[in-house]
Parts: structure tokens; sequence; C-alpha cells
């Protein structure tokens, strides 16, 4: 769970596939800030893992996709009590959410809806999710030792790694692929920002470039974007609108579900699963087996096994399933391509083959297609 809330996978994650809206309206007059090398930045990153705040963001994506909220009704997967679908529609819609951190340890986003809310609250070794309008909740305890678990960045024999040192060990990794640029001319939620530009430099995978925007005083991301091939705005975004620094009062991470809501009490695998106490839905726990990696860096493809994708399908007898699970999701966006079923949107694309593998990356489909050959 801790390597979810660090801050290195707020630079890595960008490089797969982002997260962002349109950065929201840059202040006024240009601040004037020193300037500062991609590894300086990345250390103050760092040292924002720590940090207290509150604020509301902003998110949307513009990938090709159909409505995947719409497929609510049609699939009835719940993560312990939300719709699969309602998570999947952070993929094609717009949201607003308010996010609340106390450091690493407390943690509370809270999806704005017209009529209902969904909640998901960490606070210690206790996590829930929360869907008002389905009147449900999820929870998982999880273990003190998973709960503080060492810092993945550390040296041989144990010894964490300073910001400054896992910044230089970032940057040692990225740079033999990855053009990096730092401008200093912008705001964000009326904080001065530094800006970190992440540029390909393969011509092979889908994405053109993504950005990052750094608190300049706090070292805390507070938008990224990502730029798909051919496109002048983000395919995908999110971005803070508002922020107050300062620890949220202990309540917010309190919670107890209210009379009436069905409660259902996880395990870790069943989380991860997307289970509700129950059997697992068709086509997820098909994840297990270990990949295949082909390619490197932006051009990489995750390779799955044969059967992997006829679970997702629910085409394991030849047809797909009728029943309300994965397979209605996955389906009802795959269409037939050579060799397969396959989709390619702004910034990834899936292929299921014949014979049930599956591949994905950050890449065209043909590339896939090549690749399953």
């Amino acid at each position: 769970m801790n390597k979810v809330l660090r801050w290195l996978p707020a630079m890595v994650a960008p490089v797969v596939i982002a997260a962002a809206v349109t950065i929201p309206a840059m202040a006024n007059a240009d601040p004037t800030l020193p300037s500062k090398t991609p590894a300086q930045l990345i250390a103050l990153i760092g040292g924002s893992q720590h940090a207290a705040y509150s604020g509301t963001v902003q998110e949307s994506s513009d990938l090709g996709l159909p409505d995947l909220g719409s497929l609510q009704s049609a699939t009835g997967i719940s993560l312990g009590g939300s719709s699969l679908s309602s998570w999947a529609s952070f993929l094609t819609a717009s949201h607003t959410a308010r996010v609340f951190v106390d450091g690493p340890e407390k943690q509370r986003l809270q999806l704005l809806g017209s009529w209902a809310e969904t909640d998901l609250i960490h606070n210690g070794t206790s996590l829930w999710e929360y869907d008002s309008q389905a009147g449900s909740a999820a929870h998982l305890q999880l273990s003190s030792d998973a709960s503080s678990a060492a810092h993945p960045d550390a040296l041989p024999g144990g010894t964490a790694l300073t910001p400054a040192q896992a910044a230089a060990k970032l940057i040692a990794a990225i740079t033999p692929s990855t053009t990096l640029t730092v401008s200093t001319s912008d705001r964000v939620a009326g904080r001065a920002v530094y800006s970190l530009t992440l540029t390909p430099k393969t011509s092979a995978t889908l994405v053109d470039h993504t950005t990052l925007a750094v608190d300049a005083f706090t070292g805390l991301p507070l938008s990224a974007a990502v730029y798909a091939r051919g496109q002048s705005a983000p395919a995908f975004t999110t971005a803070f609108t508002s922020i107050s620094y300062g620890a949220p009062a202990a309540s917010v991470f309190d919670f107890t579900p209210p009379a009436g809501t069905t409660v259902s009490q996880l395990t870790p695998m069943e989380l991860l699963s997307g289970l509700g106490g129950s059997a697992p839905p068709k086509g997820l726990g098909a994840f297990a087996p270990k990949p295949k990696i082909t390619g490197s860096d932006w051009a990489t493809i995750v390779e799955l096994p044969a059967g992997t994708g006829s679970a997702l399908l629910g085409a394991s007898t030849g047809t797909r399933s009728a029943a309300p699970d994965v397979s209605s999701l996955a389906g009802s966006l795959l269409t037939p391509v050579a060799g397969g079923e396959g989709l390619q949107t702004a910034l990834v694309s899936v292929l299921v083959t014949a014979d049930g593998r599956l591949f994905a990356g950050a890449v065209p489909l043909a590339a896939l297609e090549a690749a399953a050959k």
C-alpha cells in the first residue's frame, strides 16, 4: 500500500499513463524563481512525502473512449461496494474531488457527484471505500508491517536514500530514454510552480510528452498532464484548483459507515482482485500470471499468457460471457482486428489474441500485433 503513497510514483506514473485536466488558470504575474536542474526538482518532490494539506482537484481525459460510466448498469462489478465502471469513468469523464492528506499514513479522496459521493479513506492500518449511492462500503485491515513497510528507495545493506540520492537514481534511469526540461513561468492553484517536461526520445510510443507542475516551495506535485502524439490538448490531466497547507482535522480520516450501509470486509488479495467478499469476477483473477516484457521504457509491451485474454472476455467457451462481469466492460471496448480483438486509445493500446494472450502498452496497436506473431 505504501508504495502507492510515496513520492516516487508521482514521477513514474505519468511516464506510463498520467493523470490531469486542463491546468487551471495560471495566475497573474509570472513568478520569479531560481533555476533548478531536473535532479534538483525531483529531490524537491522527494522532500514533500510528509506534507499535510487539503484541496480540490479537477480531472479529465480525452482518450477517445466511450463514456464508461454509462456501462455501470450493464456490468454490475464492484470493488467492495462501488461499481468498477464508476472508477473506470475516470478514463472518459471529468471529475471533481476533495483531497485530504496528513503525511504517508492518512489520506482521503472524496469524489463528488451530482447526487452522491464516493470516498477512499486510508488511516494507518485501515482502508475504506464508501459509495453513498449504492449504500455500500468495503473495509480492509492492513497489517502493521504492510502499513509501515521500509522505504523501498534504499542502498544495498538497507541504507535509506536521501531525496537527492533517490533523485539521482531516478535521473540515471530516465535520461537514456527521456529528455527532461524545467521551466518556471507558471502558477497552479495560486502557487508558483516549476514545470518538469518529460519527452520520449523514441517515436515508437503514443506519448508525445508529459508535464508535471511542482510547488516551488513545498515540492508537492500540483498538476500533471500527458499529451498524445498529434494532439495539442492533454489526453489525460489532473490538477489542484485550490490547496491549503496544514494538517486536516483528525476526524476527516475517521470513518463509520452510516446506518443501513452494507459493509464487506476484504482481504488484501480480494481488494486487488476487485472482490466484494464473494467469488472473483471473471477475468480479474487472470492477472496473477507473471507478465512477459518486451521492448523498453516508453515502448514497453506487456504480455500475459494464454487464457488471460479469454478470461477477460469470458471467452473460455468460445463465446463472450453474457453475465454482468468484467467481460461486459472489456467486450464493449474491444473490436475485431487481425489475430484477435483490440483497442487503441490516444495513449494506450490493448490486444487480446485468438489464443487468449493479452498484450498492452503505450504503443500503437500495430506494435502489439507484431509482438503477438
